[in-house]
């Protein structure tokens, strides 16, 4: 026969639900679910294809505007959707990021500061959106010493923080949760000193043992900061009496907060 059923006409989306989503750098959107006005009791209807787009970019709870809804489910084809468009809200969530710092190391100088606080050597980043970037952090050794193990080997277990992230400029932090991963892995080794005496004189005596003051050698690394040298032993390479006479220098005591260990020191006689 030529008898037919037309599909029934419906007017429009409504009680449309965004996904939620994490921020992707991009405004699309993905609708959840849907309400349809004038479907009859137990026909299943769903949005089988739809075009959404938040208003920003960004994080926070954004308006939509959705096009091209077509209809899906086992009912679909029972049905003309009228309207294909329709507005809702939804929101974009930060993105989770680690900004952690790399191993470093450096020879003591007396300061926290780390020998380099660029990405790729001092610090690296996990999970940006493609094309955004970190500028700039904050890098520090939580203290200037060297650490010294069994026997004075030098150790690798010293810690270097980071925070203060700033945003390269096509990049809004905003848009980003963030956690910073601390380095437990750096060293920091020790500085040459070579230790001499001032020019000292005494009478003869027949001893060989004298009274000095230790000093730094003029062709080495200098102390550090508030770093001093006291005490030692100087002794005479003979008790005759003359003149350019070798005295030799040992014991000497380096006050840096760290027994000494942030120095490998040596004696010019």
């Amino acid at each position: 026969t030529a008898s037919s059923i037309t599909p029934a006409v419906l007017a429009g989306v409504s009680d449309i639900v965004i996904r939620d989503k994490v921020y992707d750098g991009t405004t699309a959107a993905e609708v959840a679910t849907a309400a349809f006005n004038g479907i009859y009791a137990g026909d299943d209807i769903s949005v089988a294809l739809s075009v959404g787009s938040f208003d920003t970019k960004d994080v926070g709870l954004r308006s939509v505007v959705i096009s091209g809804i077509s209809l899906g489910g086992p009912d679909a084809s029972n049905y003309i959707l009228l309207s294909s468009s329709g507005t809702a809200t939804g929101q974009i969530l930060q993105r989770p990021i680690t900004i952690g710092a790399l191993s470093q190391t450096k020879v003591y100088d007396g300061t926290t500061q780390v020998p380099s606080s660029s990405q790729g050597t001092g610090f690296d980043v996990s999970n940006l959106v493609q094309g955004e970037g970190i500028a700039a952090v904050t890098l520090s050794y939580t203290d200037p010493h060297v650490g010294r193990g069994v026997g004075g080997v030098v150790l690798n277990n010293k810690t270097v923080t980071i925070s203060g992230a700033v945003a390269a400029t096509n990049t809004d932090l905003a848009n980003y949760a963030v956690t910073y991963a601390a380095n437990t892995t750096s060293t920091i080794t020790p500085a040459p000193l070579k230790v001499t005496v001032l020019d000292l004189s005494k009478m003869y005596d027949g001893i060989a043992t004298a009274t000095g003051t230790a000093a730094v050698a003029d062709d080495t690394t200098r102390l550090f900061g508030s770093d001093t040298l006291s005490g030692g032993r100087f002794t005479f390479a003979n008790v005759d009496a003359g003149t350019n006479k070798t005295v030799n220098v040992s014991s000497v005591t380096i006050n840096d907060g760290n027994f000494g260990d942030n120095y490998a020191i040596s004696y010019v006689n």
